[in-house]
């Protein structure tokens, strides 16, 4: 009888809620990338294993991005492109806020996010992106919003002016699709481009994968024509730095 309370013990610590809990860490960075841990702090250098907490900013410059993971076994990472602008809005529950730019996000861990409708989203100001475990892109600029679905399924809810939830539909793998002034356009399927994109963002992911405890630092793997391909060229700086 021992024996099997032991058993039981050390099993439901195993499934205990900390072994799934979200977390919020930078595990790469690269260019010119800035925190602020709070609306009221001064912007610093973004820098590998920092733990971010609720209202934490990244911003990234021309040529920069910067990769999160939000759990422990970096199953679920987020890659920050260039001239992009986040804010964390609620670790436990998965919830971004895409002020502007990019971010490749690859989920593999839902379990690891508090149980929700929407247990892990990006915001923009034009739509909501929810995922149940899936790999996408999501671009926000001033009137639309852009998403990529490469694994999985996505839901994209439009936002109107208001800031109220509209229309929503699912998109499918292999599919992308504008929202704007709360309406969701019409899915056209991915392209070649969209995939060398993809591609390298998911190889940089497994290199993070390998690390466990989120000590992350991404290697090589891909090749140089592959890489630029996927960092595109620099446009214009939106923050002023």
């Amino acid at each position: 009888m021992k024996k099997i309370l032991f058993v039981l013990v050390v099993f439901q610590m195993i499934l205990a809620p900390g072994a799934f809990c979200a977390i919020a860490k930078i595990a790469k960075v690269k260019g010119d990338v800035f925190l602020r841990t709070k609306p009221t702090s001064s912007w610093e250098e973004a820098k590998p294993k920092t733990k971010l907490g609720v209202k934490s900013e990244i911003k990234t410059a021309p040529g920069a991005k910067c990769f999160i993971i939000f759990d422990k076994a970096a199953k679920n990472v987020l890659s920050i492109e260039e001239n992009s602008h986040i804010k964390i809005e609620n670790i436990k529950l998965g919830k971004i806020i895409l002020n502007q730019g990019r971010v490749f996000s690859r989920i593999g861990n839902i379990k690891a996010f508090k149980k929700s409708s929407r247990p892990f989203q990006i915001r923009t100001t034009t739509a909501i992106v929810g995922v149940t475990g899936t790999g996408f892109l999501t671009e926000s600029k001033e009137t639309k919003t852009s998403t990529a679905c490469f694994e999985g399924e996505v839901s994209v809810t439009g936002l109107d002016t208001q800031g109220n939830e509209a229309q929503s539909e699912n998109l499918a793998k292999g599919f992308k699709v504008d929202a704007s002034s709360g309406a969701v356009g019409q899915p056209a399927q991915l392209i070649e481009q969209d995939y060398v994109q993809w591609n390298v963002f998911y190889e940089t992911t497994k290199k993070i994968g390998t690390l466990i405890g989120g000590a992350a630092k991404a290697v090589g793997g891909v090749t140089d024509g592959a890489r630029k391909a996927y960092e595109g060229s620099s446009g214009v700086n939106p923050f002023g730095r």
